[in-house]
């Protein structure tokens, strides 16, 4: 189980949204990165918040305070969604969303 600093846990409550950072080198497109939770979606019982955080699927424990990373790997894992009796979460998965 990882711990996610305290503040990236309060990011994520507080309703996340994309960070994005980066500059434009010249006339070219901006290279941006995503930082911090993004995505969070509150269970349907109001126990557990998961979220996409680099690339993983994340499950944060709003009792306990704990996170258990769920997915991890190779694939970029983003926008996770509950299923109706809280005990399922569908996601979707890609090699890198074209970047």
């Amino acid at each position: 189980m990882r711990h996610l600093p305290a503040f990236l846990i309060g990011v994520c409550l507080a309703g996340g949204g994309m960070c994005l950072a980066g500059e434009v080198p010249g006339p070219g497109p901006a290279e941006l990165e995503a930082f911090g939770p993004i995505q969070p979606r509150l269970s349907p019982q109001s126990r557990d918040v998961a979220f996409s955080w680099q690339g993983s699927i994340c499950r944060l424990d709003l009792g306990s305070g704990a996170v258990l990373v769920l997915t991890a790997g190779e694939r970029f894992d983003v926008e996770p969604a509950w299923s109706p009796d809280g005990q399922s979460l569908a996601f979707v998965t890609s090699p890198n969303f074209g970047w």
